[in-house]
């Protein structure tokens, strides 16, 4: 193969994956993460659709008429005592967030409304729910036996003090960031033209 067709090949491998990387921006992304203890902890993914992580620390509101971005928690799962699971399933997807912090371009929390009820059973019976906020103090806090739909202080029983967000697929596996994604490319492809000039040298 000539040096040029091989140049041509190169740019074309590296304009499709440049195409590939900024339509997935364009699509969905997916944060996922954990949040941990003392008594509750869990997992978490949120899918993040639209102009919501860019460069820069702010916080955005999301899921209103005229926002850029809209946020929603799409898997969920929580246990008590590290041991008892409460089943959140029937209200996922949920779209009662209602902004989101950015921190140096990463989602560093979320703002919610109550989440639940999930009943519980056993040793941890009643009704069950949760909210995140995204201040330091209860970043994830665990209410139980509220007696509507609106938690209040009265029925707080835990709150997840560390709470964690990656970049990752919709399953909650980690993923690269797109920038790290293209550095990759862009190596492996100085690679393999390095390869082709040694081999075309050598012949």
């Amino acid at each position: 193969m000539k040096r040029t067709q091989i140049r041509d090949r190169l740019l074309q491998t590296v304009a499709a994956a440049a195409f590939a990387l900024v339509n997935h921006a364009a699509q969905a992304v997916f944060v996922s993460g954990n949040f941990d203890p003392p008594d509750v902890s869990g997992t978490h993914t949120f899918q993040l659709l639209g102009d919501c992580l860019h460069a820069g620390t702010y916080v955005l509101d999301v899921n209103g008429e005229g926002s850029p971005c809209e946020v929603s928690l799409t898997r969920l799962t929580v246990s008590l005592d590290h041991s008892f699971s409460l089943d959140f399933s029937s209200f996922l997807p949920f779209l009662g967030i209602t902004a989101i912090q950015v921190t140096n371009g990463n989602l560093t929390g979320v703002d919610t409304d109550s989440i639940g009820p999930a009943i519980g059973s056993g040793a941890y019976p009643g009704n069950w729910w949760i909210q995140y906020y995204f201040d330091s103090i209860d970043p994830v806090d665990l209410f139980h036996n509220c007696a509507s739909n609106t938690t209040g202080p009265s029925c707080l029983v835990d709150t997840a003090f560390t709470v964690t967000f990656f970049l990752s697929d919709a399953n909650g596996n980690p993923i690269p960031e797109p920038a790290s994604l293209a550095l990759t490319a862009g190596g492996l492809g100085a690679l393999w033209l390095g390869r082709r000039r040694r081999v075309a040298a050598s012949a």
